[in-house]
């Protein structure tokens, strides 16, 4: 499977607006980095960009596929803040099976839960 590169692009604005404006992301804003981490097989199955989905095991550590997925995982830390029905639940349970199965993305998502907690 395949992430396109207009959603790469969706979720790089997204992080950029992120960096600048502090306020309450819409639907719009977290959407598309909750489609990038979490891709359901049919959304991207067609699809020709050379970014490959990344594995659902490493979201946080050196084994997840790229930084902008890295970032992305830091970004849905506001869901918790949010506590967004159904898609917030989706992502607490992949999230629990990624830092039970990775002691470095644990790690690592206490470092970016303190990080984007600074921001």
């Amino acid at each position: 499977m395949r992430v396109s590169d207009e959603l790469v692009k969706e979720v790089e604005a997204v992080l950029a607006k992120r960096a600048v404006q502090q306020d309450t992301p819409t639907d719009v804003d977290l959407f598309p980095v909750y489609d990038l981490l979490l891709p359901s097989p049919s959304d991207h199955a067609s699809s020709s960009s050379s970014l490959s989905v990344f594995s659902k095991d490493h979201w946080y550590c050196s084994k997840a596929h790229s930084s902008l997925h890295r970032e992305a995982a830091t970004y849905l830390i506001i869901l918790f803040a949010f506590r967004r029905e159904g898609m917030s639940w989706t992502w607490v349970t992949a999230l629990d099976s990624v830092l039970m199965g990775c002691d470095e993305c644990a790690r690592a998502f206490g470092a970016a839960r303190r990080k984007f907690g600074a921001k």
